[in-house]
């Protein structure tokens, strides 16, 4: 089979779209895991400042981090960077196999 400019052209522009998809999926990710080491890191703080005198600010100040951090992972994971993630990782396979079927 021969190939032509047009499907060189064709399979070039869906690389391209593939790595446009794969700098976004890399910026959610990034996003998700910056959500995912302050969610440990809040839980890690929790877990050691049990010394603290219950009546402290310091504990109420720790608990609402972890709280706000979980709650952060949790909307990342269900609404944001975990869906969006996905998504462009499916754009970059169906680019990338639509370029690879152009030139067979």
């Amino acid at each position: 089979m021969k190939i032509d400019s047009n499907q060189i052209r064709e399979a070039f522009i869906k690389v391209a779209e593939a790595e446009e998809a794969v700098r976004e999926a890399k910026a959610e990710l990034a996003n998700l895991y910056a959500k995912s080491e302050e969610a440990v890191n809040a839980r890690w703080v929790v877990d050691n400042c049990k010394h603290l005198a219950p009546s402290d600010d310091a504990v109420d100040v720790v608990y609402a981090r972890l709280s706000k951090a979980e709650e952060d992972l949790t909307d990342a994971l269900r609404f944001g960077s975990l869906v969006n993630a996905r998504k462009a990782i499916e754009a970059c396979h169906r680019a990338n196999e639509q370029a690879f079927v152009m030139l067979r």
